[in-house]
């Protein structure tokens, strides 16, 4: 009779732990990091190569900030074209910017953006060649 008992126990712990998982899991935000993820997989080769011509280049275009502003730079004298520069937060799309430079030095305020982690996508034109800068920004 007790090992009926036990079996039980153990069973009824068993599911409720198994129910507790599932209801974790899908309270989490599980949305895709970009909403071309299949289509940018397709063209993944393209973008390697875009990131070594960039590499090539020493990454040209840079991301400073201080403790107000954010400054994307580039030497004017490389002549780059149709930069586009998305700052993606991971955890929440909705916080995703999407900007055009077409100035070689570009400020953005802090305060456009909310504090914490951005996966910062740089893509750009020379001579007809497709560049990409691939880094991490941490904003505080």
């Amino acid at each position: 009779m007790a090992f009926r008992n036990g079996i039980i126990i153990s069973m009824i712990a068993f599911i409720c732990f198994i129910v507790t998982l599932v209801v974790i899991i899908n309270s989490k935000n599980n949305d895709l990091t970009n909403e071309e993820y299949y289509l940018r997989d397709r063209d993944f080769q393209s973008s390697i190569d875009a990131r070594q011509r960039a590499e090539e280049l020493n990454n040209p275009i840079q991301i400073k900030q201080n403790d107000n502003e954010m400054c994307i730079t580039y030497p004017s004298n490389l002549s780059l074209s149709d930069i586009t520069v998305l700052l993606a937060r991971p955890n929440n799309k909705k916080l995703d910017r999407k900007l055009s430079i077409h100035d070689s030095n570009y400020t953005l305020s802090k305060t456009e953006l909310s504090k914490g982690h951005y996966d910062v996508c740089i893509n750009y034109l020379k001579e007809g060649k497709a560049y990409e800068q691939i880094s991490t920004l941490i904003i505080q």
